[in-house]
């Protein structure tokens, strides 16, 4: 989740919190790092590095593994997206960027969930959509939990909110470790904070929130806690041998059930830049038993 400065770094190329009444006004994100600057720096510097395979294609990739259930998730660095297009391309499930910290707004989540919201209807366009809020080690936690006056009425056919917890840097940083805000926090009080936002969420919508980490990350400013155990982890991992074995690295204790893989993935049409993959081994009703939803 980084971009510009750190895209140039590299030279390539986080649900929904509005902020409360009396609080500053929403700032649209414009310098925030995606998830793929993101984890090409957790690359850079965990074990087996090595750069993104270039050559995932939706939809044929896709459909030579019909024992995956392939997703993606998007922001405004994705570009404007052709939702109706994104079943064709057998990406079934999406998860949009809604907010970052205590006041920046993804401006084009609204367009984003709204689109997802209008193929819903039809079983050929289906995607089911899940929101995403990044969570900055700074500013009130309460603050960035509040969502609802954003996301609106969380409906049950939507995926569980989510939230972002990895590298906190400001724009501009090529060191992320070095820069991470998270590091002036204790393993503690990084868990209270997460804890927090997770409950309340869980309290305004009734679902259960799934946290997206990379393991390293969460190894190192975490370690090891069972506080935040009845929540499933989305882990973020890229790494040769997690591709090659096509078993990602997991955050010990922690249920697994979606793994994002690459952010170099390419669909035919609807999507004009490369997006993130992300993959649930199984079948679409196991993916909506694993996410809470209804069959």
């Amino acid at each position: 989740m980084l971009h510009l400065s750190l895209r140039q770094s590299f030279q390539t190329a986080v649900v929904v919190f509005m902020l409360s009444p009396g609080l500053a006004a929403a700032e649209d994100l414009v310098d925030d790092y995606s998830r793929g600057d993101l984890l090409r720096y957790s690359m850079s510097i965990g074990p087996n590095a090595r750069m993104f395979p270039d050559g995932f294609t939706f939809p044929n990739d896709a459909k030579a593994r019909p024992d995956l259930f392939f997703g993606t998730d998007v922001s405004h660095y994705d570009g404007a997206i052709d939702w109706s297009k994104a079943r064709q391309q057998e990406i079934r499930f999406a998860y949009v960027k809604a907010t970052q910290g205590v006041q920046s707004t993804d401006n084009a989540f609204a367009k984003n969930w709204a689109d997802l919201g209008k193929v819903w209807d039809n079983d050929k366009t289906r995607v089911y959509r899940g929101a995403y809020h990044f969570l900055s080690a700074q500013g009130d936690v309460k603050a960035q939990a509040n969502f609802l006056s954003k996301l609106g009425r969380v409906l049950p056919t939507d995926l569980p909110p989510s939230v972002d917890v990895e590298w906190d840097a400001p724009p501009g940083s090529t060191d992320l470790d070095a820069a991470d805000r998270w590091r002036s926090l204790s393993p503690t009080e990084i868990v209270a904070k997460v804890q927090t936002w997770l409950e309340v969420v869980e309290k305004a919508t009734g679902r259960t929130a799934v946290i997206y980490t990379q393991p390293g990350w969460w190894q190192n400013r975490v370690g090891t806690t069972d506080k935040l155990a009845k929540y499933q982890i989305w882990v973020a991992d890229y790494t040769a041998k997690a591709q090659l074995s096509e078993v990602p690295r997991k955050v010990p204790g922690y249920i697994t059930n979606i793994w994002q893989f690459s952010e170099h993935g390419r669909a035919k049409m609807g999507f004009p830049t490369k997006i993130d993959v992300s993959i649930f081994r199984g079948s679409q009703q196991e993916f909506l038993t694993a996410l809470g939803l209804p069959r």
